[in-house]
């Protein structure tokens, strides 16, 4: 392990060492992943080509090149357990009328509900972490601050904080590439 500009490095593997960055926060850090995100670009540069957040608890099961390839494809997410979530649904409803205050067109575009735990993002698709960002900042005027992972239950218009602004911005996006929740072995 060193220290360098900030981070503890560890080498972990020939050609692989993970960076541990120290997050001055109090929020909740499940509700930062945009700002985590675009912390790497901010940090690294073009030299990156694809972040991708993954939670601590997601074992990959699949080769790195496949998820590399995937996220050539368009922000590659993964459907929910709780999915789907009809377009007519009144969450998303909800969303839409909330995120209108703010001038969001929402629209939702499919029933297709994404979790929050895996997000890939190549570079040419890196606004997508600003929009989902911005998505959550307008969210806190509802929420508060965000030091939990949910609130109240799921009546409330934004229970899973990161994940139903996630949802939204997938509906603001062109650019994704969903697999089911196979991928998740939620089925």
């Amino acid at each position: 392990m060193t220290e360098r500009d900030g981070l503890l490095v560890y080498p972990v593997a020939e050609g692989l060492t993970i960076h541990f960055a120290a997050q001055d926060t109090t929020e909740m850090l499940a509700n930062i992943k945009p700002e985590l995100i675009q912390q790497v670009w901010e940090r690294y540069g073009e030299a990156t080509e694809i972040v991708f957040y993954i939670d601590c608890d997601i074992v990959i099961k699949a080769p790195w090149h496949r998820l590399e390839n995937w996220a050539q494809y368009g922000v590659a997410l993964c459907e929910d357990m709780n999915s789907p979530v009809a377009k007519s649904h009144p969450l998303r409803a909800q969303w839409k009328a909330y995120y209108a205050q703010y001038g969001v067109g929402y629209e939702p575009k499919d029933d297709i509900y994404v979790n929050g735990g895996f997000v890939g993002i190549h570079r040419r698709y890196r606004g997508f972490a600003e929009r989902w960002g911005e998505l959550q900042r307008y969210m806190k005027e509802y929420t508060g601050h965000q030091d939990r992972i949910g609130i109240a239950d799921r009546w409330n218009m934004f229970h899973f904080m990161d994940q139903d602004a996630l949802n939204v911005a997938k509906d603001l996006t062109d650019t994704v590439s969903i697999m089911g929740p196979g991928r998740y072995g939620f089925r």
